[in-house]
């Protein structure tokens, strides 16, 4: 049987036009592959790795000991997927159980949508010790990223998981939120208001901005002028304003809601962390919408950074 880089080699490029004998052999190669799958045939402990990630069929009593941070593991006996989150201690994210069904599988979202306002940092493997692509949220910082995802069944509720860990073992514990929107298939991403409130800013008439945590509201600027130099308004009952320095803001509804702010454990060791989980309603979850998110770090007492590993949408079975 040939295996999956045998078979990458012989893919022709885009400006090939005769595949010849190489569509045989790729073709032959990919059944060859897809049955071993389907028929359980491949071995217990067997390790596979590309782009950096590892993934190992074990069972669940023969997990990698010590496994690599960020590896995925299957188990033959349970049918199960996980994902390590830490080395220090072991710790191995919520379960999925594999199906045949693809809509209800979990699903990786691309993380980084920074707004330009302090934004998290997206760093490399080979920049942090983890060895893995984060999404940094810096110590005595705060920070954001955005990230869209679309609504896979209509109807279910969809779970939001976010992987992380801290940089180092402290008591202070570290709070990461997460907002969120369902945006129609008629609306448009661009008109939800996603720019954050900013200090010391000259803010003209019909602007708009967001308070740093999610509240399902806005503020639409109704009295041009600069912002306070260090206060963040607070945003009152829609419909309501609230002065602003020179500025003054009018409560509109449409923002980003509060789905959850997870403090995250204390770690034992520096590189440990954990796997939050939220829910977003299936009665928010239309046809062919779109699921705006948001991650917020805001400033803290924990002296490390923060590093978001993943985040995955899921929909759930109804």
């Amino acid at each position: 049987m040939a295996s999956s880089a045998e078979i990458r080699v012989r893919i022709p490029q885009p400006d090939k036009e005769d595949w010849g004998d190489d569509a045989v052999f790729v073709f032959d190669g990919l059944v060859d592959l897809y049955e071993d799958l389907e028929g359980g045939k491949a071995d217990a402990n067997h390790t596979h790795g590309t782009g950096g990630v590892v993934f190992t069929i074990c069972t669940s009593t023969t997990r990698p000991n010590p496994p690599a941070l960020g590896m995925f593991i299957s188990e033959t006996d349970t049918g199960l997927t996980r994902r390590c989150i830490s080395t220090g201690p072991v710790t191995w994210s919520s379960p999925l159980a594999m199906r045949a069904d693809a809509l209800y599988q979990r699903r990786r979202v691309p993380l980084w949508l920074g707004d330009g306002q302090a934004s998290a940092e997206m760093i490399s493997g080979s920049d942090n010790p983890t060895g893995m692509n984060v999404l940094k949220y810096p110590a005595a910082g705060e920070a954001w990223d955005r990230f869209v995802h679309d609504v896979v069944v209509a109807g279910a509720d969809h779970r939001v998981f976010i992987q992380h860990l801290m940089t180092t073992a402290q008591a202070a514990t570290c709070n990461l939120g997460v907002g969120y929107r369902v945006v129609p298939a008629s609306g448009a991403i661009a008109s939800l208001p996603l720019n954050r409130w900013v200090k010391s800013t000259a803010y003209s008439l019909g602007d708009k901005a967001m308070n740093s945590v999610p509240n399902g509201k806005y503020l639409e600027c109704t009295t041009a002028g600069t912002s306070h130099a260090s206060t963040e308004p607070v945003c009152p009952a829609v419909g309501s304003t609230v002065t602003d320095n020179a500025a003054v803001w009018t409560a509109r509804d449409g923002g980003l809601k509060p789905l959850g702010v997870g403090a995250t454990a204390v770690p034992a060791t520096a590189y440990s962390g954990a796997e939050l989980a939220y829910t977003i309603p299936g009665a928010e979850c239309l046809a062919g919408g779109k699921i705006v998110f948001a991650l917020f770090r805001k400033i803290d007492s924990h002296g490390g950074h923060l590093y978001v590993l993943d985040a995955e949408v899921q929909a759930v079975e109804v």
